[in-house]
């Protein structure tokens, strides 16, 4: 049962273990995985940021597959925008932390324009971790 069946037959299959139980899991992420990864960006807003979330919410959904009641899109659906809605106040609040060390440096330093350092911190690249600790801070919230 990995190619076809409804969610609650795959989850069983799943849950089950066994041979057919990877397959159960895959044929699941394949249904729903496109769905999971548009509510993360539509949160975020971007790309891969939203990839990295949404795979945290399909490790969510293994940990807790067993505790799923109806339909598995639906927890899906809700474990994604709670992950992304934590994420983004993470990276919200991660930026903020990084301008303001970069104000207090830069005033401290006495080089350049405030203006100078807002050009260049909108223009860099922002290193983004995985967010598995999101992952398991949903988990424990939920428990």
């Amino acid at each position: 049962m990995t190619d076809g069946g409804t969610d609650g037959e795959l989850l069983a299959c799943y849950l089950a273990g066994g041979a057919g139980s990877e397959g159960a899991f895959y044929s699941l992420v394949a249904r729903h995985g496109s769905m999971v990864h548009h509510v993360c960006l539509r949160i975020l807003g971007r790309a891969d940021l939203a990839e990295e979330v949404a795979q945290a919410a399909f490790l969510v959904f293994a940990r807790k597959a067993g505790t799923v009641r109806g339909d598995a899109g639906a927890f899906l659906q809700g474990v994604a925008f709670k992950a992304a809605i934590c994420a983004r106040k993470s990276e919200l609040a991660r930026r903020a932390r990084e301008k303001e060390a970069a104000m207090v440096s830069m005033q401290r330093s006495g080089g350049g324009s405030a203006a100078d350092w807002e050009r260049s911190f909108r223009s860099s690249a922002f290193f983004n971790p995985l967010y598995c600790s999101i992952a398991e801070g949903f988990a424990r919230r939920t428990r």
